[in-house]
């Protein structure tokens, strides 16, 4: 019960930095911002694995958001934040694999602050390199070994092309449960749009959201598939690619107004 109560509370502040970072990337869009909430708390693949079966995916989601919101934070007001790295090093504790996002965001950082790079340097890496230390030490000294059990359950003994093959069709089955689905053109419509505006926040937004779906695939995807929808490995970075979507969505919406308002003015 408390587990499940705490993953409650961490999808209230889930949903406060969803808040916060689809306001800042929107510039406080309401369209954006209720669509983000709605489609974040509704989700039911994050309720499950946050409240109803109590596992680390509501944490490591309000870490990510968190997370998130500072480095957009970082970028736009050229201030380095010593919490984005504590955040990041406390997630690679939750979760060893967080180091994946833990890099993307680094390297979104030293690309678009550059201002700060000499602190991410000697302060912000140090920081994650200290956290996954710390757990290889208490993970050698505990069970003699440097890599978690799942490690070689998953990734050794076991071919690589059956291994993705399996990643590839159950994270296609999580956005496309039907022949007849939209699902994969809504997963498109971001990145195309992402692609020709060259939008620097929607960089990040996508970067994690892809990340955890090219690491998801590489695994061969998680042990409880049956569950349907997005699993334990991307299920966290799915707020971060709602946020992506409607900002999206909205940004068509306003230049098809503008094209519409145009054309009037031509033909008037």
């Amino acid at each position: 019960v408390l587990i499940q109560v705490s993953g409650a509370l961490f999808m209230v502040g889930t949903l406060y930095f969803t808040k916060k970072t689809a306001s800042i990337i929107s510039s406080s869009s309401f369209f954006v911002i209720l669509m983000s909430l709605l489609f974040t708390a509704f989700y039911y693949p994050l309720i499950k694995w946050s409240v109803i079966l109590g596992t680390e995916v509501g944490l490591l989601t309000f870490l990510i958001t968190w997370v998130t919101f500072l480095t957009i934070k970082s970028v736009k007001t050229k201030k380095f934040s010593p919490l984005l790295f504590i955040l990041l090093g406390i997630g690679v504790f939750v979760r060893m694999d967080l180091l994946l996002p833990a890099f993307i965001v680094t390297t979104y950082l030293f690309l678009f602050s550059q201002r700060n790079k000499f602190k991410y340097l000697t302060i912000g890496v140090p920081i994650i390199l200290l956290c996954t230390g710390i757990l290889e030490g208490l993970r050698l000294w505990y069970y003699n070994d440097l890599l978690p059990n799942t490690y070689y359950h998953k990734l050794t003994g076991y071919p690589l092309l059956p291994r993705v093959t399996r990643g590839i069709f159950v994270t296609a089955k999580a956005f496309l449960p039907n022949i007849i689905s939209l699902n994969i053109f809504i997963v498109v419509v971001p990145f195309v749009y992402g692609y020709f505006t060259r939008n620097k926040y929607l960089f990040l937004l996508l970067s994690l959201f892809s990340g955890q779906i090219i690491y998801n695939i590489y695994i061969g995807g998680d042990a409880w598939e049956h569950y349907g929808g997005a699993n334990r490995f991307f299920a966290f970075v799915m707020p971060l690619f709602f946020i992506a979507l409607f900002v999206t969505l909205e940004s068509l919406r306003k230049l098809i107004k503008a094209r519409v308002r145009t054309k009037k003015l031509q033909y008037a």
